[in-house]
């Protein structure tokens, strides 16, 4: 007796072959690979931005200080920084303010202890007087893989050291 054997034109259903599958893998780990990649680089963008604008607003505090001849503030906290007139000013989304993202973490340094904004350190403030002096800070932005300390100088409140990374 003879079989019918599955010939090479037939159409019986043959499977994938290891190299099909091998470069199928390949494919899909080259998209994710380079998703995570634009993720992670949109990130380090966000926070050199975050960085660059409170760098900005020092310079603007101490300038509106000056001209003002009045005392200015700057507030820290966990989701917005701001400039106030008012160290007890509570934020509020109509006024000029920074966003900070959930996933960035903000720590200020005043006085050589370094204190993480979080619900137990709500609020930090930094006090730029009518003389154009400002308090010695030491700031540093965080994300899961990169970081911006900056040791802001009290008589310029621009950065002396910068420990970016």
């Amino acid at each position: 007796m003879i079989q019918n054997l599955p010939t090479k034109s037939s159409k019986a259903f043959r499977g994938f072959t290891v190299l099909e599958l091998v470069i199928a893998m390949a494919i899909v780990a080259l998209f994710f690979g380079t998703a995570a990649t634009f993720a992670i680089q949109r990130g380090n963008e966000d926070l050199m931005l975050l960085s660059s604008d409170v760098r900005s607003l020092a310079s603007e505090s101490k300038e509106a200080a000056l001209q003002e001849n009045r005392t200015k503030y700057i507030i820290f906290t966990p989701s917005a920084i701001w400039q106030s007139n008012d160290p007890d000013s509570e934020f509020n989304k109509e006024l000029p303010h920074l966003s900070v993202k959930s996933e960035f973490t903000v720590s200020v340094r005043l006085d050589q202890e370094w204190i993480t904004l979080n619900k137990d350190n709500p609020k930090v403030i930094w006090l730029f007087s009518s003389s154009g002096l400002c308090e010695e800070i030491s700031l540093k932005l965080e994300a899961d893989d990169a970081s911006y300390e900056y040791d802001f100088h009290p008589l310029t409140a621009q950065i002396i050291i910068d420990e970016s990374e």
